[in-house]
């Protein structure tokens, strides 16, 4: 089954993309929704901030939650639990059994119209307003790491724009809007990443 959110509209797909069904929410939806297939249902976040659990078969509400801001960046589902960023920076984990709220965190959410992503050891990772990535850790939502592209070139702008990709069990990627691409390599579960 596919999920695509459009408008305030969560639309299911089954896999010739005949439609299953349609759940309209009272805001728009501007980050991707979480799929629990396991827990046979789809976590939503809309730009309220409105958590909502549906039933992936049928589309019914089964939850809500608010998180008391505005959300246009994608959650991810690490350690069990969903990481919301909302656009004032602050991060809120949800249990992904229970829907109760795990931890938050001052700092660190997504750039708006971005996303969190995990790394190897399932810790979330995102690129902050700050155009560094910031890593907190899935289980607590710990400070863990930020990252530094400051490289000493002339006209170098080291602010990262996009959503970081891990590329296998030592690598991350990120680039910025002016052209930079970094990769950045973790050199044990430790440490942060470094630039190479």
């Amino acid at each position: 089954m596919a999920i695509h959110c459009s408008g305030h509209s969560v639309v299911a797909l089954d896999r010739d993309g005949a439609q299953c069904w349609v759940t309209e929410l009272p805001a728009d939806i501007k980050a991707s929704p979480v799929l629990l297939e396991g827990r046979a249902k789809v976590v939503v976040v809309d730009v309220s901030g409105r958590v909502t659990a549906l039933s992936l078969h049928t589309g019914d509400v089964l939850d809500q939650l608010e998180l008391g801001g505005k959300v246009t960046a994608s959650p991810a589902l690490s350690q069990g639990s969903i990481a919301f960023g909302r656009s004032d920076g602050r991060v809120i984990a949800i249990s992904a059994k229970s829907h109760e709220v795990a931890w938050t965190s001052e700092f660190g959410a997504p750039r708006d119209y971005s996303s969190f992503t995990t790394t190897p050891s399932g810790d979330f990772v995102a690129t902050a307003q700050s155009g560094n990535a910031i890593c907190l850790c899935a289980h607590t939502g710990a400070f863990l790491w930020e990252s530094s592209q400051v490289l000493g070139l002339a006209d170098h702008y080291p602010p990262m724009n996009i959503t970081p990709v891990v590329g296998g069990p030592r690598h991350m990627f990120c680039g910025s809007y002016d052209g930079n691409l970094y990769q950045f390599t973790f050199p044990d579960k430790k440490r942060g990443p470094h630039a190479d």
